[in-house]
């Protein structure tokens, strides 16, 4: 019986979309990603604040989209010129 109610509940869940983002920029804590995965109902995978900002290279992003599986876009707090054209190489929009 209790499998039975298990296998119930799991079968009632409905499995919410969201979209899958990484983010670049911004401090520590990451308020503005934060704020935009609840409001939004957003999932971010990887989040390099601003500070991590310089040590970032292709290779690092590429890493971050393939550990963040279904992530198709990058959302930005700050301007990050040459950040966003790497991701767009790499098959990523931004925002």
């Amino acid at each position: 019986k209790a499998c039975n109610a298990i296998a119930e509940v799991i079968l009632q869940i409905e499995e919410k979309q969201r979209e899958v983002a990484i983010g670049i920029g911004g401090g520590h804590y990451a308020p503005r990603f934060t704020d935009m995965a609840l409001e939004r109902n957003m999932a971010f995978g990887h989040i390099a604040a601003k500070y991590a900002v310089p040590y970032l290279n292709e290779e690092m992003l590429r890493k971050m989209i393939e550990a963040t599986p279904g992530c198709k876009k990058a959302y930005f707090h700050g301007e990050y010129g040459g950040i966003e054209e790497m991701l767009k190489k790499l098959g990523v929009s931004t925002a």
